[in-house]
C-alpha cells in the first residue's frame, strides 16, 4: 500500500519539480539522493526481490540525467509496480505471505488455516501490480502525458480500492467470521456463520479465542 501511495503522488510531485527546478536538475537530485540511500541501506536491505527494481530506477534516473529528456522518468512507477509485483511473488517461498503478515500484524491471534486464502490474495495483489506495471509502461510510451498521469495518479487509488472493497467482501462472505462492530453485525445478519461449515468454524475459533484472553464469549 506504501508503494501504490508513493507511486500515486510521484506524477503531481514531478511535474511540480519540472516547472520549477528544470529536468536534468530533478533527475540528478533524485538520482544522487536515491543512489545515497541505496548505498547506505544495501546489506540491511530484507527484501531482495527489491534490489533489480532500485537499481532499475537509478537507471532511468540517469538516463534522463544523461539525455535530458522526460520519458525515462515517466516508466520509474512501472518499475516500482514491477518491484512490488516481484516482492509479493518472492514471499511465497517464504512459509508466511506478505498478505499473511499484513494480517497478522493487524490481528496477531489468526488461525494457521487462513494460510492458503493469503497466499492467494497475495498472488492477486501481485497480478495486480504487475498488470499496473504494464498499463504504466504503454502510457509512459504514448505522446499524451495527461493519460499517464491521470492513470499513476487518481487512477491507481481507484482500482485498488475496488480490488480491496471486493476482496474484503469476498472475505467476509467466505470465512464468516464476525465481530461485535456495526459492519460485523450487518454481514452477520445478511450472511449468517451458522449455515456454512466455514462460518461454524470461524465463530467457534472466536469464542475460544475470546475464553482464552479472558474475553466475554460473544
Amino acid at each position: 500500500m506504501l508503494g501504490i501511495l508513493l507511486v500515486a503522488a510521484y506524477p503531481f510531485a514531478l511535474e511540480w519539480a519540472l516547472l520549477r527546478f528544470g529536468l536534468r536538475t530533478v533527475a540528478v537530485a533524485l538520482l544522487v539522493s536515491g543512489a545515497a540511500g541505496l548505498a547506505w541501506r544495501w546489506r540491511s536491505i530484507t527484501a531482495p526481490a527489491l534490489r533489480p527494481t532500485q537499481l532499475a530506477i537509478l537507471g532511468l534516473l540517469a538516463l534522463a540525467a544523461v539525455t535530458g529528456r522526460r520519458a525515462p522518468l515517466l516508466f520509474v512507477p512501472a518499475a516500482i509496480q514491477l518491484g512490488l509485483a516481484g516482492y509479493f511473488l518472492a514471499s511465497l517461498r517464504r512459509g508466511d505471505s506478505v498478505v499473511e503478515r499484513m494480517a497478522h500484524f493487524m490481528q496477531p491471534y489468526l488461525p494457521d488455516w487462513i494460510r492458503p486464502y493469503c497466499r492467494v490474495v497475495t498472488v492477486l495483489w501481485a497480478i495486480f501490480f504487475l498488470g499496473n506495471a504494464v498499463a504504466i509502461a504503454w502510457l509512459a510510451s504514448e505522446t499524451d502525458p495527461a493519460r499517464w498521469k491521470a492513470w499513476t495518479g487518481a487512477g491507481l487509488y481507484v482500482t485498488a480500492f475496488v480490488l480491496q472493497g471486493i476482496e474484503t467482501l469476498f472475505r467476509k462472505t467466505w470465512f464468516r467470521a464476525f465481530d461485535e462492530g456495526p459492519i460485523d453485525r450487518l454481514f452477520a445478519r445478511l450472511f449468517p456463520p451458522e449455515r456454512t461449515p466455514r462460518g461454524r468454524r470461524s465463530m467457534e475459533y472466536i469464542r475460544r479465542m475470546r475464553i482464552e484472553l479472558g474475553m466475554e464469549e460473544p
